[in-house]
């Protein structure tokens, strides 16, 4: 069995760990994009248009994200967390919003403009303050019960 340098492996984990925030970045950037695009698209139930704010929480997110990352450079469990999370956010209601292209007949820029971005924007937003929190009570548990 071949041991490897736990100094190796940590660099490994925060070089996947930045690969992904590259990712999780890169598609926000693509959605900015998008929604300065289709600033029009309405959104489907609240008859607003979602350009208005999007392109701003999205440009907050990508830089919360990054901080997050630089912040908890001592805690790259916590920084990974927070940005699988933020891709789980993207990937589930990106393909929310995409199936509704089918079931509820929205055109695309409507479903992902105008149902994407708010819902996913927000649930973002929850993910990035909620998760450091979760994590946080989960080890005071695990060290309370000796684990």
């Amino acid at each position: 069995m071949v041991r490897r340098n736990p100094r190796s492996e940590r660099q490994d984990r925060e070089k996947a760990t930045d690969r992904l925030l590259i990712v999780v970045g890169g598609l926000m950037a693509l959605f900015v994009v998008l929604s300065f695009a289709f600033s029009d698209v309405e959104h489907p139930w609240a008859g607003t248009t979602a350009g208005q704010w999007a392109p701003v929480l999205l440009i907050l997110l990508v830089a919360i994200l990054v901080v997050v990352r630089l912040i908890l450079r001592n805690r790259p469990d916590i920084a990974a967390s927070v940005i699988w999370g933020a891709l789980g956010v993207i990937v589930g209601m990106g393909f929310a919003s995409v199936a509704d292209i089918w079931v509820n007949g929205y055109s695309p820029a409507t479903a992902i403009i105008g149902e994407f971005l708010p819902a996913a924007g927000t649930n973002l937003i929850f993910t990035i303050i909620l998760i450091p929190i979760l994590f946080a009570a989960w080890e005071s548990a695990r060290a309370q019960t000796g684990r």
